[in-house]
């Protein structure tokens, strides 16, 4: 077994860089986000709230984004978005509050939330462009907790995440900053395949990530989890999280993984260094 990988040589710029994590709190629907629209059984688990297969923004793979979030669907056409497929840890918790400190740490041996993002991306970009010496900066957008009437609910948030990133992008490059950014979303958890009788869904395990920049390797990234191989009613985590945070620990902020994660998490190749 691998000792862990190398880490990069420290490079100039890295002192640079600039990292802007986003959760996307309270445990966002992956299934209805990135829909894997070509599968059956996507529709006969969900056949209240799926997404039609005609208004589905189609990516590759037989797959594709919500309607709503057309803005991501610009990013990744733009070659600025990377999607990270089935992301999450093992022994999966589902509690908001033990699951979003073990993403805030790495460390899913351990047992918090945010603000609203529109504002917050705002003071973000005024901040960077104030060359303020930060290089990790935390915003959360919160409402994704959709146990019911989630169709209409999810729309608009997933509208309002799609559009805040593609005008945060807009703004880094018209502050010609956005080779010195890297944005990188998470939530929690993602939620149950089936849904539930309120017109909704319940805690789940895997979801995707997302990882916007200019310096990415773009497209989809790791394999969608089964829809039928299912625990307790939840995708099964095919990618651990720690291995996208090793990635950007060792390309972006030249930092070597291992003395943050431990060893074992070999970085995922998401950034172009």
């Amino acid at each position: 077994m691998s000792a862990g990988p190398e880490p990069l040589p420290r490079q100039k710029s890295a002192s640079d860089r600039i990292l802007v994590m986003v959760q996307l709190a309270g445990g966002n629907d992956g299934v209805n986000t990135v829909i894997p629209y070509e599968h059956d059984l996507y529709y006969k688990c969900r056949r209240r709230i799926a997404i039609a297969k005609k208004d589905v923004l189609p990516l590759e793979n037989g797959l594709g984004l919500h309607p709503a979030a057309r803005g991501l669907k610009e990013l990744y056409d733009d070659g600025k978005l990377a999607i990270v497929q089935g992301v999450g840890y093992p022994n999966h918790s589902r509690n908001h509050f033990a699951s979003t400190l073990i993403w805030q740490t790495g460390d899913p041996r351990l047992e918090l939330r945010g603000g609203w993002l529109g504002r917050s991306l705002g003071l973000v970009a005024r901040m960077i462009a104030a060359d303020r010496p930060t290089r990790v900066y935390y915003v959360s957008m919160g409402g994704f907790d959709t146990h019911t009437r989630q169709a209409m609910r999810h729309w608009r948030l997933l509208a309002k995440f799609g559009n805040a990133m593609r005008s945060f992008v807009k703004r880094l490059k018209a502050d010609r900053l956005l080779d010195r950014v890297l944005v990188v979303t998470f939530s929690e958890f993602g939620r149950r395949v089936q849904e539930n009788a309120g017109g909704g869904t319940d805690h789940g395990e895997a979801a995707p990530m997302f990882l916007i920049g200019s310096k990415l390797h773009p497209g989809i990234h790791e394999k969608h989890p089964s829809l039928a191989t299912l625990h307790r009613g939840a995708l099964i985590p095919g990618c651990d999280f720690r291995r996208v945070y090793a990635d950007i620990l060792c390309r972006w902020l030249g930092m070597n993984p291992q003395k943050v994660l431990g060893p074992g998490f070999a970085p995922l190749r998401l950034i172009a260094a």
